[in-house]
């Protein structure tokens, strides 16, 4: 239940100017490593999913449609439906697919294959295979 608080528990125990020289201590410790970058290790922030949706199972975008291509038209309503659940299928993927480029692009998505040749990545996001087009004329 309810509770009243008789102290003010934002203030840190203890004597407070050790604390804060500990947590000097660490944060210039930390910032003296040098970070390595790995280009088989994504690195992506984590304040940005870039389109993946957070909701823990990715989309069997495949299956979708294919669900959707086998429900049924008998009268106008579900025909009616039927044209709503592409719509909103359609539009989805073509916003993860917008995201998911974005991501590329910006290098936050690690190819699939990062020792091949840069013309040859492909790469596998929010579950949707993705590669690189080339004009080679």
């Amino acid at each position: 239940g309810d509770e009243i608080l008789t102290h003010k528990s934002w203030l840190v125990p203890g004597d407070a100017s050790s604390f804060h020289a500990e947590c000097y201590h660490d944060i210039q410790s930390t910032l003296k490593e040098q970070h390595n970058y790995d280009i088989s290790r994504v690195q992506e922030e984590l304040s940005d999913g870039y389109g993946v949706e957070d909701k823990g199972v990715t989309r069997e975008w495949n299956e979708e449609i294919q669900s959707i291509r086998e429900y049924p038209t008998n009268d106008i309503a579900s025909r009616l439906q039927k044209s709503k659940f592409i719509y909103k299928l359609t539009t989805e993927f073509t916003d993860a697919c917008k995201s998911a480029v974005i991501a590329i692009s910006n290098g936050i998505v690690a190819p699939l294959n990062p020792l091949d040749q840069e013309t040859a990545f492909v790469y596998v996001y929010n579950n949707i295979f993705f590669s690189r087009s080339y004009d080679t004329k």
